[in-house]
């Protein structure tokens, strides 16, 4: 009988019954011993022990991988560490290791042949994740995932394959909110289970709506029809902040971005927009890879300069745009406060200031549960369902700040002005509140 790997000491042991056919086969993961025989085919029922244990000493060229061993507790915002390694010590850097979400499926990062491969990692983890190999000559790497997002939660899986052998380990994540843990799944489950059913025994006529918003979570760029962005419900904003009513002029220049510009094209515009530490507001936290910033309680600890808001607390993007059509997404998922858009690199950053476009801003925003172009007067928008992720398009010659809920691939807003000076990214998470502990998130395209 060959035994595939051998367990080291402190093993438990389970006894059982079993009988034996030709076609039996042995675990590779365990060791079975047969007690008082002394060939295994002298008998029909043979009494078998089956011994596992953490770490197994396995033959030359084969591993076993261990994962983090409990559940990782990762707040909302916060950094997570997904440490895999392997036993017996092997070095990893010309394997491929990989780390996977099982449900729903998404590659979060890969590693292979001494350098990251993130062409196909999914949306979702781009830009958030880095591949922690200082240990990586003994077979100890890392994954960290920074910032933690609310749909993080779930099961994972590392996978480590060599040429000739492969296997992998299972653990879970677990979400919590930086103030109040996140609710167990089962209860979340059995929750809206119960105001489905209230919704549709009060309400039957609302049913269809409902559905359609359950069904609408996932950004999907196949539910736009030949790829196109619808433009209904839009608003177009002349220079003065002002609603402009409908004519020809303007409805054909906001075809040129709603029907000839679809998502994916507008996607080739995306530009890499990274928030600028300097210009934060003391009580703005902003994470290592400038992608994520959200609003805290306790003030930061950072010098004051001419460039920092003081007050209103706002952060600029670093990027400065001057010419030409640039295009981002924030994620504004589980937030009931903030504002996005763009601002004059020279606009006002002490004491308090009006969002408009007379000083300088042009920017959406949710506030009180309505959505708002922050015009002059403000210009209410018609959003019938929740926006998750916002597509901010500049065109700068022609003078248009465009808005895009990108889940349902549907036109928002736009500005129309002439720009003369240098525009940044704006951002304003709001402040702490029980509906609004998330901070806004920019995605990272490839």
């Amino acid at each position: 009988m060959f035994v595939h790997c051998s367990p080291t000491e402190g093993v438990q042991t389970l006894v059982l019954t079993k009988q034996l056919s030709p076609q039996d086969s042995w675990s590779q993961s365990s060791r079975k011993r047969v007690e008082g025989v002394s060939s295994p085919k002298a008998c029909e029922h043979l009494t078998l022990y089956i011994e596992r244990s953490p770490e197994l000493r396995c033959s030359p060229g084969e591993f076993s991988v261990q994962g983090p061993g409990a559940t990782v507790i990762a707040p909302v915002g916060k950094e997570a560490v997904l440490p895999c390694h392997l036993s017996p010590e092997t070095n990893v850097e010309g394997m491929d290791v990989t780390w996977y979400r099982v449900r729903p499926p998404a590659l979060v990062h890969r590693y292979a042949s001494y350098l990251d491969h993130l062409k196909d990692q999914s949306p979702e983890y781009q830009g958030r994740t880095e591949f922690l190999k200082q240990k990586i000559t003994t077979g100890q790497v890392a994954l960290s995932i920074h910032p933690i997002l609310p749909s993080d939660d779930g099961e994972y899986w590392c996978k480590f394959a060599s040429s000739t052998f492969e296997n992998e380990a299972q653990f879970k994540v677990l979400v919590t909110d930086t103030m109040f843990p996140r609710l167990w799944p089962w209860i979340v489950g059995f929750a809206v289970t119960l105001c489905l059913l209230a919704i549709i025994t009060t309400f039957g006529v609302l049913f269809a709506q409902t559905r359609r918003i359950l069904g609408m979570y996932e950004i999907d760029i196949s539910t736009c029809p030949h790829g196109l962005l619808a433009e209904e419900n839009g608003l177009l904003v002349d220079a003065n902040g002002q609603f402009v009513e409908e004519n020809a002029t303007l409805t054909e220049q906001l075809a040129t971005i709603t029907g000839k510009l679809g998502l994916e094209n507008l996607r080739r515009y995306a530009e890499d927009i990274t928030l600028d530490e300097d210009t934060a507001h003391p009580h703005l936290e902003i994470t290592e890879n400038r992608k994520y910033v959200r609003t805290t309680v306790e003030k930061q600890d950072v010098p004051d300069n001419p460039q920092r808001f003081d007050t209103h607390m706002a952060v600029l993007g670093e990027n400065s745009f001057s010419a030409g059509d640039h295009y981002w997404e924030v994620d504004v998922a589980w937030k009931d406060r903030w504002e996005i858009g763009l601002c004059e690199d020279s606009v006002t950053r002490k004491g308090d200031i009006s969002v408009c476009p007379e000083n300088g801003f042009w920017a959406l925003s949710l506030e009180k549960d309505e959505y708002k172009a922050l015009s002059t007067p403000t210009s209410i928008l018609n959003v019938p369902e929740p926006l998750l992720v916002v597509g901010v398009f500049l065109q700068y010659e022609k003078g248009l700040i465009s808005f895009y809920n990108v889940r349902d691939c549907s036109f928002l807003c736009t500005f129309k002005t002439t720009f003369i000076k240098p525009l940044k990214p704006y951002f304003y998470p709001g402040h702490v509140t029980t509906g609004n502990m998330e901070g806004l998130h920019i995605p990272k395209y490839q």
